[in-house]
Order: C-alpha cells, then sequence, then structure tokens
C-alpha cells in the first residue's frame, strides 16, 4: 500500500487499472464460491443474507462511506453464510487490500444506475434459492458489474 521513494521515504501506491482487475477477480473466486455454497446449505443460509440485505434498507446513498460499509456488509454477510472461516479470511484481506489502496472507494462517484444498496443486491437471493450454478453465475455477474463500472 506504500512503496519507497528512495530518500524522500514512502508514498501511498496509487491504484492502477490492473490492480482494479486482480481485486475484483479476487472477488469472484472468493464470493462466487461462497454463493454456491450458501445456495448448498439452502433456506437458513439464504435468510441469513437476506436479513443482511435488508438491514441496509434506508441507508443514504449519497453517503459514499456509508454506502462501501453497507456493500461490504453484504458481500460479507455471504461469506459468512458459507461457513468456510478460510473464505472468510481470503474476503477480509482482498477488502482491506481493497480499502488500503481506495479499490472501491469512488465506485459511487461513477455508478449511474440509482439503485439502492437493498435492490442492487436482491436478486442475489433470488439466484440463491434458484441453485447453486444460478448463485454462482449472479455473484459473478453482479461484482463484474461492479468492476465494469468502476473500471469505466
Amino acid at each position: 500500500m506504500i512503496e519507497p521513494t528512495g530518500r524522500r521515504g514512502f508514498v501511498v501506491r496509487m491504484l492502477t487499472p490492473e490492480d482494479t482487475l486482480h481485486l475484483y477477480e479476487a472477488r469472484e473466486a472468493v464470493e462466487g464460491f461462497a454463493a454456491r455454497r450458501v445456495a448448498e446449505l439452502g433456506p437458513e443460509a439464504i435468510e441469513k443474507v437476506r436479513n443482511t440485505i435488508r438491514s441496509t434498507a434506508g441507508i443514504d446513498m449519497s453517503d459514499a462511506h456509508a454506502v462501501y460499509e453497507a456493500n461490504m456488509t453484504i458481500h460479507r454477510a455471504v461469506v459468512e453464510a458459507s461457513g468456510n472461516p478460510a473464505l472468510l479470511d481470503m474476503f477480509d484481506m482482498t477488502w482491506q487490500r481493497a480499502r488500503g489502496l481506495v479499490a472501491f472507494a469512488d465506485y459511487l462517484a461513477r455508478d449511474r444506475s440509482g439503485d439502492t444498496i437493498e435492490c442492487a443486491h436482491l436478486p442475489l437471493v433470488e439466484a440463491f434459492e434458484a441453485g447453486s450454478d444460478a448463485a454462482f453465475a449472479a455473484m459473478r455477474d453482479h461484482i463484474r458489474k461492479g468492476r465494469d463500472t468502476h473500471l469505466s
């Protein structure tokens, strides 16, 4: 997250489009698999995610920090509901790195969908209920949409 600049000390490392792409690819792997597991685990795991999504209703969409935190909370809930602590560690590492590199911080400035956090994520629950392949594909596509918005 920081780079040496020789005798002048250190600077915060600039985020490149390649860095952003790599972070989104890591999210696809971890969160896509977690979504698949949530679908396989069934109603109890799906309900945990649904409740987390519902808890974000009313988030002020003009507050970038609140939107970021709500989005991360929902995605983390999917990984938590998978019941796999190793995946959760990978999720936390990826999002911590992204936070340190400011990778997802300017997403709101680029997003023109007008969707609330809740509306953007409820289709994932429907996909979980449709089965593991649908869950994986929905999460992958959801993350790719964010990637494409971010890199536009």
